[in-house]
């Protein structure tokens, strides 16, 4: 998957209205189909306005360090009756003691895509809410 395919993932949006409020010039984002590669400036801007890092936009993956941090603290942390789980870029702990079902819940959830995460949040807002079409 390319750059170009992880933006179209991730917005909601037209291309072209993702690079008026990023700041570039129209056509910018598809340049990068091709030959061109982004600047940094650019890569910035569009990630900012996603909400993902440059990382995940150049490679679809987080980073390294995060994930393998992630992956210790839920193993120790369940390990001792507490549970932490990544949200977004950042990690969260949660200071009480999680059933087997909320963590693998937490579990499943830190597995997903970026965009698999924001679409389960939304189908579980739905839930809440009494929308749901099941």
């Amino acid at each position: 998957m390319t750059i170009v395919d992880r933006i179209k993932n991730l917005s909601d949006m037209p291309i072209n209205k993702l690079e008026k409020e990023s700041g570039l010039t129209n056509g910018t984002i598809c340049k990068w189909a091709g030959k061109n590669n982004p600047s940094a400036t650019a890569l910035y801007a569009v990630a900012k306005r996603l909400g993902v890092s440059m990382e995940y936009l150049l490679t679809g993956e987080t980073l390294l360090e995060e994930k393998n941090f992630v992956n210790s603290q839920i193993i120790n942390n369940t390990a001792v009756g507490k549970s932490s789980a990544s949200i977004g870029t950042g990690s969260i702990s949660i200071n009480h003691n999680l059933s087997d079902q909320e963590t693998e819940l937490l579990k499943l959830f830190n597995s997903l895509s970026v965009l698999n995460k924001a679409k389960l949040l939304i189908y579980a807002e739905s839930l809440k809410n009494g929308e749901s079409n099941d």
